[in-house]
């Protein structure tokens, strides 16, 4: 059979424009630009990219104008990591793609030897973020004094930013908390790695999402009923200094190297009085949390109750990631039972019969406690999907790890539920996966 090859140039040539510019957009701006080599049909295609992206390490400052003024409709999206010489012309860059251009997505990237010569915010012209076109913005790398006040009432201008990420800023807590009031319907917020924080407050029921990872501060104070996603990772600060109050949070991470986990999970859940910075009382609850990852001590009797009353409360919970850890201190629970019948005597809890799904154990060592747990979740999770247990790296022993085949044999409540166990992640990232394998390495 004949085909016919009667085309003057292949077939993604021949593509429409507009189809042929949204696909080398996806590239970075020096690799878009550089398709002009491949024929005559490809060679005005860059000047009509929608997406560009510099990194002034490898592209010459004075190549990064020329592409930026050459193309002749909108750039919506506009990312650079520059030096600390190119920020007068860059200045400019963004001004000409703010006025021009109607960019929505900005990032820049500040790239020096040394942390502490980080940009000094008076550098940054207030009219850099009087932008009503801007809908998202990072920062990285920059430094924002609270004894300028050009850079909070600048955020004003931003009146349709949806997001903003900071990533290793130097800033202090009362310019951090008029960046977030000025931006009044700012939805997701993530703030990483930034210095000068004494504390974070942030009061917003336009606010979705909230993302604090490796940040200082002496309280934290979190209100929003908008909030949907919290991700708490590595912040450091009493456990009795927090106060969260998001009542229709939907995916809660809760990983933090200092925090007493059961103390902010209790007053998460409602199971202890919070006090508010007003001295008023407040009773909270997850009711509508579907993922909740943390850290738990599953042969600690009180961390054991503690996760029972998550079940309890958060009657919509499908996927939960636990990281089991010792716990330093701890009380004595008195039980009108064997501790060892405590989840055969617990309630069934709608949250496990009907919506759970997905459960990761990590750190699991084959003890009698995690052995129950494992077992009540796989005989009564209706719907469970799979349950993930993975072994501890010092504390599993090889009787221990052969104890837990017993879970693959159980009588499932869900026909289709996988009981997977891995071995430890040194030892999946050093030899693999295969659990099996593993075992017969600790005999």
């Amino acid at each position: 059979m004949a085909y016919s090859t009667d085309f003057d140039d292949d077939l993604i040539s021949n593509l429409p424009d507009e189809l042929l510019s949204s696909i080398i957009t996806l590239l970075p701006a020096k690799e878009a630009v550089a398709t002009t080599v491949l024929s005559r049909r490809w060679s005005h295609l860059w000047t009509s990219l929608s997406r560009l992206d510099f990194d002034h390490l490898i592209d010459p400052f004075e190549s990064i104008e020329h592409v930026v003024s050459s193309q002749q409709g909108n750039v919506t999206v506009f990312r650079i990591c520059h030096s600390p010489e190119d920020w007068p012309r860059l200045a400019k860059l963004i001004n000409h793609l703010k006025v021009d251009k109607a960019i929505e997505e900005l990032g820049l990237t500040w790239i020096d030897d040394g942390y502490d010569r980080c940009l000094d915010s008076s550098i940054l012209p207030a009219s850099f973020f009087r932008c009503e076109t801007l809908r998202a913005l990072e920062l990285s790398k920059y430094k924002l004094r609270a004894d300028n006040l050009t850079i909070a009432p600048a955020f004003q201008g931003c009146v349709n930013l949806t997001t903003l990420n900071l990533n290793s800023i130097r800033l202090t807590s009362e310019i951090l908390f008029r960046i977030t009031s000025n931006c009044k319907l700012l939805e997701n917020l993530s703030i990483c790695s930034c210095r000068g924080l004494d504390y974070l407050k942030f009061f917003s029921d336009k606010l979705k999402f909230l993302k604090l990872r490796n940040l200082q501060a002496n309280d934290v104070d979190i209100c929003g009923k908008g909030i949907t996603g919290l991700v708490f990772h590595n912040v450091s600060c009493s456990s009795r200094t927090i106060f969260i109050h998001c009542p229709n949070l939907k995916e809660f991470r809760l990983y933090c190297q200092n925090l007493t986990y059961s103390l902010v999970l209790q007053r998460c859940f409602g199971l202890l009085r919070s006090i508010t910075e007003h001295g008023g009382e407040a009773f909270l609850s997850l009711p509508d949390l579907r993922l909740l990852c943390t850290k738990l001590d599953l042969n600690n009797m009180e961390d054991a109750i503690l996760l029972s009353l998550i079940f309890r409360s958060s009657v919509h919970l499908q996927e939960i990631d636990i990281i089991n850890r010792a716990r330093s201190n701890s009380r004595n629970v008195q039980l009108p039972y064997d501790e060892s019948m405590f989840w055969e005597k617990t309630e069934l809890f709608d949250s496990i019969t009907h919506h759970l799904r997905v459960v990761w154990i990590r750190g699991f060592a084959g003890r009698e406690r995690e052995m129950r747990l494992a077992s009540h979740l796989i005989q009564n999770a209706t719907m469970l999907e799979k349950i993930v247990i993975q072994c501890n790296n010092n504390n599993c022993s090889g009787h221990g790890a052969l104890t837990m085949r017993i879970l693959q044999l159980l009588p499932k409540a869900s026909l289709n539920a996988a009981v997977i166990l891995k071995p430890p992640s040194k030892f999946i990232t050093e030899v693999g996966d295969d659990f099996d394998y593993w075992v017969s390495t600790r005999q």
